[in-house]
């Protein structure tokens, strides 16, 4: 499935190499904030539904996080086919950025916590870690082409 995977490759075989692709890392930012968004309804569904006392949110607000910022490293890499884990770590570094500035709209004192930098490495790891499997993942382009109807075949 993975053929020829490496991290030292800048790109997929037969793909010219060129810069950083700004729409590839809008489009993993809005996927990432799409897979956020989407796992927090599933979490409240799960708050408001169960019947349990309390919860312990934290760990699982960070699990969303994680798997939001590694589907949209992993879909900026696979969209810029080239750059993987520079693709990846942009769209993480810019997510973990939006979400530092919603936390400090809630409490400035969050800045002096060393768990949300800890949090802040890990999602630019994931990032870059979805962005280079992104680049190595064979993609069929007509494939997708014509499932969005651009091209008959």
């Amino acid at each position: 499935m993975l053929k020829r995977f490496s991290i030292i490759y800048w790109s997929q075989a037969g793909i010219k190499n060129g810069g950083i692709s700004f729409f590839s890392v809008v489009v993993g930012l809005l996927w990432a904030l799409v897979v956020t968004m989407f796992m927090g309804v599933i979490l409240g569904l799960y708050v408001t539904l169960s019947g349990q006392l309390s919860y312990y949110m934290p760990y699982a607000l960070g699990i969303c996080m994680l798997v939001g910022v590694f589907a949209g490293g992993g879909v900026s890499g696979m969209h810029a086919s080239r750059y993987g884990w520079l693709h990846g770590s942009i769209t993480a570094v810019l997510y973990s950025t939006l979400v530092l500035i919603l936390f400090l709209g809630s409490a400035p004192a969050l800045l002096l916590n060393p768990g949300l930098w800890a949090r802040f490495l890990l999602l630019i790891t994931a990032g870059i870690s979805a962005g280079i499997i992104g680049v190595n993942v064979p993609v069929k382009k007509a494939r997708l082409l014509k499932g969005i109807g651009k091209i008959n075949m």
